[in-house]
């Protein structure tokens, strides 16, 4: 059998493709790559298919050992570690790049700088099984069933390589730091003043420690005056922009509810997604509102400079 082991998988690491996107009315999670764009650009550079399934990994890499010779790519965050070792022998592994790994190397990916999550692809994707139609792991809710962070010893199915992919191949990473993230207006904008609206993008907020793939807390800062409450239960997606009775903050992420919590005052645009899915913890972040028209020009850019069509709900 063609493996990938798993010799230490780092603080959280997980198998993640583009997620469920059929099962939201079920209360299923869409869950799949938080960054989508990094998680794109690693498929890419492999010769996969976009949603082919790859390692997700979270502020610390990990170690890895190739059982079969296979063709890789590290993507997101930089890791400030990144190499390949076999036969006693340590060299560099670059960055959104390909590297043709023989059988028997260990990958060894450090602490991660410029952002918290980066990709490990690999080609034909891991083989685990699909369930619900996807190969993506549900970490934040370990009790659904539905896949599991990794854990040292698993052994992860992959395609042998055969060949390298075409020479011309190449992604343009994202710039994660000192970033405005653009959002649009929400389900509940209309439930909110004017005042609470302006101050939602006036201000910058500090990214809490308590950010996860469910949510991630703005704090620092908490919007004014009275908080709607008793609000209809409606569906979420990520991205969405919950205000709680605090005031404070909340961007859903890929793993977040599909439905009821908080007010919704604003959602954040698909292209931008990637960079909230970098956000270090105590890191300063800025809004800014712009238009349902604009936000489909920026979707649509973003998809066109990885050569591929938006990615629906």
């Amino acid at each position: 059998m063609n493996v990938m082991r798993v010799l230490d998988p780092g603080m959280l690491s997980s198998i993640q493709d583009l997620g469920r996107m059929d099962y939201r009315h079920l209360g299923v999670p869409r869950s799949g790559a938080f960054d989508t764009h990094a998680f794109r650009s690693g498929n890419l550079l492999v010769g996969n298919n976009p949603s082919d399934a790859a390692i997700e990994m979270t502020m610390v890499g990990g170690r890895f050992l190739a059982q079969t010779d296979m063709l890789v790519a590290l993507t997101g965050a930089r890791a400030r570690d990144a190499t390949v070792r076999r036969d006693g022998a340590t060299c560099g592994m670059r960055m959104d790049s390909v590297h043709l790994i023989e059988a028997g190397t260990e990958i060894r990916i450090g602490r991660l700088s410029g952002g918290v999550r980066a990709y490990l692809c690999m080609w034909g994707g891991v083989q685990n099984e699909a369930l619900l139609g996807s190969r993506s792991s549900l970490v934040s809710y370990p009790q659904s069933g539905l896949g599991r962070s990794l854990l040292p010893g698993d052994l992860l199915p992959v395609k042998p390589a055969t060949m390298l992919p075409a020479s011309d191949r190449c992604v343009m990473p994202i710039d994660y730091q000192d970033q405005m993230i653009r959002i649009t207006p929400g389900t509940h904008w209309d439930a909110f003043t004017a005042k609470q609206r302006e101050h939602l993008t006036n201000n910058a907020f500090v990214v809490s420690d308590q950010s996860n793939r469910v949510g991630v807390r703005l704090g620092g800062r908490s919007i004014p005056g009275t908080i709607p409450q008793g609000m209809r239960s409606s569906g979420t997606i990520p991205g969405d922009i919950q205000i709680p009775p605090s005031g404070e903050p909340i961007i859903l992420g890929v793993d977040g509810p599909t439905s009821g919590g908080y007010p919704v005052m604003g959602c954040v645009i698909e292209a931008d997604l990637p960079l909230v899915a970098q956000f270090s913890p105590r890191s300063r972040v800025r809004l800014k509102w712009i238009t349902r028209e604009e936000a489909w020009e920026e979707n649509a850019a973003r998809a066109c400079s990885l050569g591929g069509s938006r990615h629906e709900e």
